[in-house]
């Protein structure tokens, strides 16, 4: 599994319990 997706936005903050950090969308309930 991808811990980390290469998403298009700039917008900080939560989305659908997924963390969005720099253009980066982050999963913390996978493994790295």
């Amino acid at each position: 599994m991808m811990s980390k997706a290469k998403m298009t936005t700039s917008m900080i903050g939560t989305y659908n319990g997924y963390e969005w950090k720099d253009d980066v969308l982050t999963v913390p309930m996978t493994r790295d």
